[in-house]
């Protein structure tokens, strides 16, 4: 997960980055972020579990369960994980300049 913060507008601010589910959890759980980004597909696990842990030990945290898979089953398990939403990754194209108008909704207790 390391450089998805690069170039984001301002009014984020990135508290810390993981590459495997546990170190994740471990680190959501340390700076309480308002919101955290989690992929799908992780080395040691995957992001709906951190998902659940995080809803377990540290409710308040809204995650976003980022992919590439867009089917119907992936995002049933991000609801039944309690995700507040599900952000498709581009696996080719330009990068979006902005996760702004993604994030803020979710900050703010909207639902995406």
């Amino acid at each position: 997960m390391a450089n998805l913060g690069r170039g984001l507008e301002d009014d984020i601010e990135i508290c810390g980055e993981a590459g495997t589910a546990t170190e994740g959890l471990r680190r959501i759980e340390a700076t309480r972020p308002d919101v955290a980004l989690v992929d799908l597909m992780l080395p040691d696990g995957d992001g709906l579990d951190v998902c659940r842990g995080v809803k377990e030990r540290v409710p308040s945290v809204a995650c976003l369960i980022l992919t590439s898979y867009s089917n119907d089953d992936v995002l049933l398990s991000a609801i039944r994980a309690d995700a507040s939403g599900f952000l498709l990754k581009r696996t080719a194209g330009p990068r979006p300049r902005s996760s702004s108008p993604t994030c803020s909704p979710i900050v703010n207790g909207g639902v995406s």
